[in-house]
């Protein structure tokens, strides 16, 4: 089980503890991080340009599991859960899709892609 995510902006660092050890990285321009409990990994957004350009996805030893740049014409958001508590990112486009700005986006481990759920509001 992975317990006690820090972020530190000022610092660009991130911690935690996994299985009784700490686990430290950094992440430049960090930006926000979530823990998603359901498939233990630690989601990153970084680069705010005002909004975060990218996403990063660690495992639990904090070993790289892959990394997205935001869909073509938005941004990354926010990062925020579901009920199933996998953590999901909101980003927002420059332009209306299907009548929203803001979509949920979930990752697909298997496929390393990131996809397109429901509207954000």
């Amino acid at each position: 089980m992975i317990n006690n995510l820090v972020v530190d902006k000022e610092t660009c660092t991130l911690s935690w503890v996994y299985d009784a050890r700490l686990v430290t990285g950094h992440m430049e321009n960090l930006d926000s991080a979530m823990l998603d409990e359901k498939r233990k990994l630690v989601f990153i957004l970084s680069q705010p340009s005002p909004l975060p350009a990218l996403l990063t996805v660690l495992n639990r030893e904090g070993g790289l599991v892959s990394t997205f740049p935001a869909p073509e014409g938005a941004s990354f958001y926010y990062l925020t859960s579901n009920a199933a508590k996998e953590v999901l990112v909101v980003c927002s486009f420059h332009e209306k899709r299907e009548g929203w700005y803001d979509w949920h986006y979930a990752l697909d481990v298997e496929n390393k892609r990131l996809m397109k759920m429901t509207p954000s509001y």
